[in-house]
């Protein structure tokens, strides 16, 4: 029905002696994890994620390439690039989404749960009124995270995730670190 439920499932290895010991304990572990949670997200939204965004000038994203912030600039000057072939009427918007796509690592809850980056960053976009559009661009331009997964949908989308895609390959190709078969 689309509502949520207050239960949950626990897989356990052994054959516990008293049920209610184990449920007991998975439930005092779930609470405390979902307070940590609304702790960050209460937190984190104290502050604009683009404070969040402007923290990457502190973050080294490789030795040989910069700082995370370097990174942003290089692939949000390319993403507004294939904006004017992808989305020329959405050109600002791209610009957005790309400087603002990464600003959520910088933030309490996917320092705490890195499975939500991009994720936290459409709830944050969202609620600092960035509009659906960039704030699903932050959260697609991830994909597609493996073979076979979902492409990001819409043309802001996918000029932020093929631009931030194609400067992580021309900076790792441009300074010598090319795949092999093994790594």
């Amino acid at each position: 029905t689309g509502k949520l439920k207050s239960s949950f499932l626990a897989v356990s290895g052994i054959i516990p002696n008293d049920d209610a010991v184990v449920r007991a304990g998975n439930e005092k572990v779930l609470r405390a994890r979902l307070a940590d949670g609304q702790y960050f997200f209460e937190s984190d939204r104290e502050v604009p994620l683009k404070d969040f965004a402007e923290r990457h000038q502190q973050v080294i994203f490789h030795k040989d390439l910069g700082t995370s912030w370097a990174k942003i600039e290089r692939f949000s000057a390319l993403a507004s690039y294939l904006a004017e072939f992808l989305a020329p009427e959405q050109q600002a918007k791209v610009k957005l989404a790309a400087e603002l796509c990464k600003a959520d690592l910088n933030s309490q809850m996917v320092y705490e749960f890195p499975e939500l980056q991009g994720i936290m960053g459409r709830y944050y976009a969202l609620a600092d009124g960035e509009g659906e559009v960039v704030a699903d661009a932050i959260q697609a331009h991830y994909q597609p995270r493996f073979a076979g997964d979902a492409l990001p949908a819409g043309n802001v989308a996918a000029a932020v995730a093929l631009a931030d895609k194609l400067d992580a390959l021309v900076g790792f190709f441009g300074i010598g670190m090319v795949p092999t078969g093994d790594k």
